[in-house]
């Protein structure tokens, strides 16, 4: 087990998540059509530093909840992370690939407090060296499984320190410089998200949604849904 993998924070502190708006990319219905409410947390979640009961038998019945502190680091967290990016800084994403998921703008009813895990921020909870380059690995590894019984061990501390442990926060290494937050239900709870908005990616408004937020990150979508030839002739060519 890696150094720390049991007790990964050197003290048990916590920043804050502000009562803000957020976004999150989510699916619009799942198998069998049922609707998703875009305050429901996933219980399914296999993602970064998700809490897995049949990876830590002990854990309690929890779902993720996982939201962005703008709309292009939700979709470079979900919809665009394994998009094809060319010079210039331009985003090829099959169209096929927006069928079924939304992106929704919630609003956070009340602050919540978070382990902070980017820096500076970082250093209220992790000292030491070793722990700290085991920080830096999760939440930039691509093999999520190597996280969750990391995540685990969070959980036991934080709980072992007679806190709720809420969940975590670091930087988006996909869309800087939004943060991700990844929320615990429970103790998060539906009641604490008024919905705002709630966008079908695969439709004309969704298109323009991720053609803005791109923009405002620095990237075009290629083509962007605006402009002829949406499929690029060589895709492999980025």
């Amino acid at each position: 087990m890696p150094h720390g993998e049991d007790s990964l924070l050197d003290r048990v502190a916590f920043g804050r998540m502000p009562a803000d708006v957020y976004c999150r990319v989510h699916p619009a219905a799942l198998p069998g059509h049922s609707p998703v409410d875009p305050r429901s947390a996933n219980p399914y979640s296999r993602a970064r530093l998700a809490l897995r009961r049949e990876v830590v038998t002990s854990l309690p019945e929890l779902a993720m909840f996982y939201a962005a502190s703008t709309a292009a680091g939700a979709l470079f967290e979900a919809p665009l992370r394994n998009a094809s990016v060319g010079a210039g800084r331009q985003v090829y994403l099959a169209r096929q690939d927006l069928h079924n998921q939304c992106l929704s703008r919630l609003q956070l009813q009340r602050e919540l407090p978070i382990i902070p895990l980017g820096l500076p921020d970082r250093k209220s909870v992790v000292t030491d060296p070793q722990r700290d380059a085991r920080w830096r690995e999760l939440i930039n590894t691509p093999d999520h499984h190597d996280t969750h019984v990391a995540a685990a061990a969070v959980y036991a501390q934080v709980r072992a320190a007679g806190h709720e442990h809420t969940g975590l926060s670091w930087p988006s290494v996909q869309a800087p410089p939004a943060t991700v937050f990844l929320l615990y239900q429970p103790p998060l709870q539906r009641a604490d998200w008024h919905p705002l908005q709630t966008i079908a990616l695969d439709t004309p408004a969704g298109e323009t949604l991720i053609a803005d937020a791109l923009g405002e990150a620095g990237y075009t979508w290629l083509a962007d849904p605006s402009g002829p030839g949406y499929t690029p002739d060589d895709p492999d060519a980025l």
